[in-house]
């Protein structure tokens, strides 16, 4: 075969071999890449990534409720006291009982809004006092809302300082008196008092309509508010 016949044969070859070499060089690359990713998806650093916690968000700030009104503060030690009150609807009527441990600034660390005692139509918590790592709260209750018909009714509850919740909850009763009595314990913290291992709830009681002659009472409980 002649030379001059080869020429057109060896430059097809060469251009054949150029378009495979070039097809080639991409797909190398894609190729690499995709290694690449797989080796990067399998790595420490990734799975720590895909198995990563949420952030945790902060803690929603307690709230006083609306209408609140308070009745008393009292140092509890480390820095915080607690808040006794009632909150009233939107017409200023029917309070229910409220209580909130507070730092000194006064932002609220825990906030509660009260059940009302049975057979209660309004009840205030008045008194408050911190022992053993539990709140000590006292409520002041009424059976109706017209106040020449009604009985007030005091309660104590016995709360977790740390969480509000309840712990234990009791009435308490004056001592030697029966029937229909009302009782209540005056602003005075002494009213309300840890005394000897034990909580002493002291005021006045009256019953029906005399009190305008009322009488003293001092009554005495446990930890536990039992007598």
């Amino acid at each position: 075969m002649k030379i001059d016949s080869l020429v057109p044969l060896l430059a097809l070859a060469a251009l054949g071999w150029a378009l495979t070499a070039c097809a080639a060089e991409p797909a190398g690359e894609r190729a690499a890449a995709v290694s690449a990713a797989s080796q990067a998806a399998q790595s420490p650093d990734a799975a720590a990534a895909r198995t990563a916690p949420a952030v945790a968000m902060p803690a929603a700030a307690a709230e006083i409720p609306a209408g609140f009104s308070s009745y008393a503060s009292e140092s509890i030690g480390g820095n915080r006291q607690c808040v006794v009150g009632a909150a009233t609807d939107e017409e200023g009527m029917n309070p229910r009982p409220v209580v909130y441990l507070a730092e000194t600034s006064g932002r609220p660390v825990w906030v509660r809004s009260l059940d009302l005692p049975a057979d209660m139509h309004q009840s205030r918590a008045t008194h408050c006092l911190g022992e053993g790592g539990a709140l000590y709260v006292l409520l002041q209750s009424d059976t109706q809302a017209q106040q020449s018909l009604s009985q007030t009714v005091l309660h104590a509850l016995k709360l977790d300082a740390r969480s509000g919740a309840t712990l234990a909850q009791a009435p308490l009763s004056v001592p030697g008196a029966s029937g229909a009595v009302s009782a209540w314990v005056g602003e005075d913290p002494a009213g309300f008092a840890w005394r000897d291992a034990g909580l002493t709830v002291s005021g006045q009681y009256a019953r029906g309509e005399g009190r305008d002659r009322p009488q003293p009472f001092r009554l005495r409980v446990n930890g536990d508010l039992q007598p």
